[in-house]
């Protein structure tokens, strides 16, 4: 038995190469000298090791990323011109004849051995990079395709951890619920589709989700937490997957903030005139239909953002409008006074779910409501394509009022935009209108009021573009006006200080905060109609077979 060398894949130890494998697993192959003499035809040939390649196997050297012979260590032909036929483990022959040069082209290798339970492919030895391998006793398994990529200190696909400490706050008790991209899933949940005329009907605080109407089964919800670094307090939906067609459309209301766990892909495609429209928008009453009756899920009036006095005090001033993303508008002076009500202040974080602010004033029904938080974090693809329209603004302020023989009203701010999160091992479209537009402010009062009453703000309105800002009332820049919402890359516009004897205009909504994640093997996710402008980056991983203590959710370039 010889020494046989094989390039690129190790040390020859005696008749044993060693290589380093993949995720840390060792890649075993025993080779050996094919001394075999082929005695037919009465010549006498003898195999030198390396038959007809001058020191390499057939494959230069590589041996099929292996060096062990599958048809013994010695290989005979004794027959007269009989071709050694025997089919190595690659698939590949031995072709030599006896008697004549002895060539011997065959692919001698059983594949590579392993160590360990699993490993990560890294290119080489036949493996595919992102793909996770289980290694049984010595033998290589079949590969299984990692959508967030492969681990390499477990060497098992990491697996998609949900913002917002989603995967941790689902159905508990007898009904106990887990979230998995890689693991069982649960086989009984419910594929969530519509089509033209359907609704769709959340309830955060009811748990519920109907169809037409009905309920749908098998929904599994959890109880309502607030998130790190949250204002806003949430509740998780797990469904098996989502697919909305033309026409279809969806309402999300209730207490808490909404977080829909999808075990497969999410695809929502609506069709020219016949879009998908899924709504978490805030109004100040009901009277503006079809959008729903008062705040977006997860707003309430005990995140009044936006200041402003009692509005019915004599000459009063606006409210201001509410912050989010950034800082509301402020609200204008009343009765000739140049001192502005501050707008709300700014507040949320990178990738938290969070519903809008109310605006300044002094009820709940009069102020703009803030718009709702929805997250949708799935497992396989997220597509969302140009006829679809995802709102989560804030509604407009309502106008200040007037009596005789008494003062005028201020009028009150605009809501802000929600928070829109989407995650998932792919993004193939993002094509749709994704917004968290703030509300207008309200026009302020006077006395008396005459024909026309001041002006209420504005809601955001899908006939005049994502990224266009919803007006305030009254002519803009007049005395009195309210302040637009913030849209776009325009910020909330503050209300216009009033003359004596009038009450100030109300500051305009800020808008909110989309956030758009997929896996660490994709490019950046690319929104064309949204406003404001996303924050992207890539999902949370799991490292080690666990949640980090902390996604870093760092913003792609």
């Amino acid at each position: 038995m010889r020494e046989r060398s094989f390039l690129g894949l190790g040390v020859v130890v005696g008749s044993v190469v060693v290589a380093a494998g993949c995720g840390g697993t060792a890649y075993i192959t025993i080779g050996s000298g094919d001394s075999g003499t082929d005695t037919g035809n009465g010549g006498h040939h003898h195999d030198s090791g390396s038959p007809a390649d001058a020191g390499h196997k057939a494959d230069a050297g590589h041996k099929a990323d292996a060096g062990h012979k599958a048809d013994a260590q010695q290989n005979n032909d004794t027959g007269t011109g009989v071709r050694d036929s025997g089919i190595d483990a690659t698939g590949g022959h031995d072709s030599g004849s006896g008697g004549d040069a002895g060539h011997d082209s065959g692919v001698d290798a059983t594949g590579p051995a392993c160590s360990g339970t699993f490993f990560c492919g890294d290119g080489t030895h036949g493996t595919v990079v992102n793909s996770s391998y289980p290694c049984t006793a010595g033998v290589i398994g079949a590969a299984t395709a990692c959508g967030f990529g492969c681990d390499g200190t477990t060497g098992r696909c990491g697996d998609l951890v949900p913002a917002n400490q989603a995967a941790s706050h689902l159905a508990a008790g007898s009904g106990a619920d887990t979230f998995t991209c890689t693991g069982t899933q649960n086989a009984a949940l419910p594929a969530i589709t519509a089509g033209n005329t359907d609704v769709i009907a959340f309830n955060t605080g009811n748990a519920t989700v109907t169809k037409n109407g009905t309920a749908i089964a098998g929904v599994l919800w959890g109880a309502a937490y607030t998130p790190t670094n949250g204002t806003t307090t949430v509740v998780v939906a797990h469904v098996k997957s989502l697919q909305l067609t033309a026409g279809a459309s969806v309402t999300i209301t209730g207490a808490n903030a909404l977080a829909l766990l999808v075990d497969t892909n999410v695809s929502i495609a609506g069709a020219a005139g016949s879009s998908v429209n899924i709504n978490l928008s805030g109004h100040y009453n009901a009277t503006v239909p079809p959008f729903p009756t008062f705040a977006g899920p997860g707003a309430s009036f005990a995140m009044k953002s936006g200041e402003g006095g009692t509005n019915n005090a004599a000459n009063a001033s606006g409210g201001g409008g509410a912050g989010h993303a950034v800082v509301g508008g402020a609200g204008g002076d009343g009765n000739g006074g140049m001192t502005p009500v501050p707008g709300g202040a700014a507040f949320g974080s990178t990738f938290v779910l969070s519903a809008g602010g109310f605006g300044g004033g002094a009820s709940y029904d009069n102020a703009g409501k803030g718009g709702g938080g929805l997250q949708v974090s799935a497992c396989g693809d997220v597509s969302i394509n140009a006829d679809v329209l995802i709102n989560a603004s804030g509604g407009g302020g309502k106008g200040g009022g007037g009596a005789a023989g008494g003062g005028a009203s201020g009028a009150w701010g605009g809501g802000s935009g929600g928070t829109l999160i989407l995650e998932g091992a792919t993004t193939s479209s993002l094509a749709g209108e994704l917004v968290a537009n703030g509300g207008g402010g309200g026009q302020g009062g006077i006395v008396p009021i005459g024909v026309t009453a001041p002006a209420d703000g504005s809601d955001w309105m899908p006939v005049s573009g994502f990224n266009t800002p919803a007006p305030g009332g009254g002519a803009a820049g007049a005395a009195r006006s309210g302040g637009a919402g913030g849209a776009g890359l325009a910020l909330p516009v503050s209300a216009i200080n009033a003359p004596a004897g009038s009450a100030g205009g109300a500051g305009g909504g800020a808008y909110g905060a989309i956030f758009i994640a997929d896996s660490p093997l994709q490019a950046k996710p690319s929104a064309t109609a949204t406003s404001p402008a996303p924050y992207y980056a890539h999902t949370c991983v799991t490292v080690g077979g666990v949640a980090p203590a902390m996604c870093p959710y760092t913003a792609l370039p």
